[in-house]
């Protein structure tokens, strides 16, 4: 993907390529926002077929799974941006095509809706949901506000083995074949995060993955077509995150990653709309930070009445 330069406040023109390769020019406004996405896109299975080189079949042979399937389906197409915003999903069409009676591809744009992966008012076919920059902002608040949590529960639980797991997943995420290809490296880094919160627990992981899912969507938006070892800046910060797991340093945990997606959000988000301020990343972030100084002030206060 390549961007022009551009003064603050005007639209970056952008090459922006789904998985199948297809290319838009334009300002990134323009291909993010739903409103502005009038540009029409190619049906739901072009740009499956083009992405993976054929439309696969629906392989449940019990009914009441079928709809269960279809979601799973049509929600990863829309998460790893194979389904570009905007694209229509016609309960009719998708069923003919998949095979299917309409039943469960209803049942499975509801889901789909209730996830905030498509919109459908009433009588009219449902559509692949924008990019929302206020949604990506509350998405990322949240982000910053859970891991931080999540990491400082982990680095005080981790063991050596736990560690040396770390390194070696980070280590897979900069390896050739990552760079390679940006499903892999998507995929890999997924896992990496989620290693550094091992020890939350399993409700809050379960709220994280959702949570990074749905994020990686905006990040296989913006990256399609552009080798992930552009992101220099995120293999260092990964390095330094890691660092500090490995020193049991909870505060340099905490600020590391917060300014690691702090950074991330704060790069799309000026993508989507340039002249607005993400006021919200901006005080997940201060309110990560603080939370990780008075977390280390307490510490050294208990530790000098343990020792008094």
């Amino acid at each position: 993907m390549g961007r022009a330069n551009h003064k603050v406040g005007a639209p970056a023109v952008m090459h922006v390529y789904n998985a199948g390769g297809f290319v838009v020019y334009g300002p990134v406004r323009f291909i993010m926002r739903q409103d502005r996405a009038a540009m029409a896109q190619p049906s739901w299975k072009s740009q499956v077929v083009q992405a993976l080189g054929k439309l696969p079949a629906v392989k449940s042979a019990d009914p009441r799974k079928v709809g269960v399937e279809i979601h799973a389906m049509l929600r990863e197409y829309i998460l790893k941006g194979i389904l570009l915003p905007g694209t229509v999903l016609s309960q009719v069409t998708v069923a003919k095509d998949l095979g299917v009676s309409r039943t469960p591809v209803r049942e499975a744009i509801r889901m789909l809706k209730e996830e905030g992966l498509v919109t459908a008012a009433p009588n009219f076919r449902a559509q692949v949901t924008a990019v929302d920059f206020d949604d990506l902002e509350a998405l990322y608040a949240n982000r910053i506000l859970l891991e931080s949590l999540a990491i400082s529960v982990t680095i005080r639980k981790n063991t050596a083995a736990d560690l040396a797991e770390l390194d070696m997943v980070l280590k897979d995420l900069g390896s050739r074949e990552s760079l390679a290809s940006i499903r892999t490296w998507m995929e890999r880094h997924r896992a990496f995060h989620l290693k550094l919160y091992r020890h939350a627990g399993a409700a809050t992981l379960a709220i994280i993955q959702s949570n990074m899912e749905k994020s990686e969507r905006y990040q296989y938006l913006r990256w399609q077509k552009r080798a992930p070892r552009d992101q220099s800046d995120g293999g260092a910060e990964h390095r330094a995150i890691v660092e500090a797991c490995q020193d049991r340093d909870i505060r340099a945990g905490i600020e590391r990653l917060s300014m690691h997606l702090a950074r991330t959000a704060l790069e799309t988000l000026s993508e989507i709309a340039p002249d607005r301020e993400p006021a919200n990343v901006r005080n997940a972030l201060h309110m990560a930070k603080a939370g990780a100084a008075a977390f280390q002030l307490a510490s050294a206060i208990s530790l000098h009445r343990r020792r008094a």
